[in-house]
């Protein structure tokens, strides 16, 4: 992946006026949001695995970012770089880059994830046809999930993570992370509160109404 510096030099606003919706007749758009730990990888896999989707990830773009700059990849690093970002280049900057890197892509390409609401603004005028998905699971239990992940941003106890998460669901600043408007603005919203083929079955019957599709393996 391209440092940040690779996406567009200084350009402050979104791209969208040469972008025709002809462009992406064969492509379904879908942003995710959501929770922490509520199961957006789980949502991602399944949808690479039995839906053939494309994903380009936020997470992915920031800890390599950081990487290269011998920073920490923590959750407070990466929350930091994406909100320096988005004010020193526009809000949708990341999101830009990302959905420029997919746009020749067919079927499924999901951009994950979502976290403040002039990314949505951006999906929308990319492409009018492009959804926002939130998964969300109850706190406690999302939190144990986040534990048993092990990831570097998930070494935390329990008060650490209310606390962060609190921080990322809403701010005055308008370019910093609010998870909460993105959840409220969110095209569907998937629990994923019980047991992975329930969630599973729920994104076959999304997936099913809203584009007629159907998984490799029923």
């Amino acid at each position: 992946m391209e440092s940040l510096q690779a996406y567009g030099g200084n350009m402050k606003q979104p791209d969208t006026e040469n972008v025709s919706l002809g462009e992406f007749s064969q492509q379904i758009l879908l942003g995710v949001t959501g929770t922490n730990g509520a199961g957006k990888g789980v949502f991602v896999a399944y949808l690479k695995e039995q839906y053939r989707a494309s994903h380009y990830s936020v997470r992915n773009y920031l800890v390599q970012s950081l990487k290269e700059q011998g920073l920490p990849t923590d959750r407070p690093a990466m929350r930091a770089l994406a909100n320096s970002v988005r004010s020193n280049q526009h809000g949708a900057y990341i999101i830009e880059a990302l959905c420029k890197h997919a746009q020749q892509d067919p079927g499924i390409v999901i951009i994950e994830s979502i976290r403040n609401p002039m990314e949505i603004d951006f999906l929308k005028r990319w492409n009018a046809k492009s959804k926002l998905v939130a998964i969300d699971a109850p706190q406690e239990l999302r939190y144990q999930r986040a534990i048993e992940r092990s990831s570097s941003t998930d070494a935390i106890d329990f008060e650490t993570f209310q606390a962060q998460e609190d921080s990322e669901w809403i701010n005055d600043d308008p370019k910093a992370q609010q998870v909460g408007v993105c959840m409220q603005r969110a095209d569907i919203t998937l629990m994923n509160a019980r047991d992975l083929r329930a969630f599973q079955q729920a994104i076959d019957a999304w997936l099913s109404s809203t584009y007629q599709l159907s998984p490799i393996r029923p």
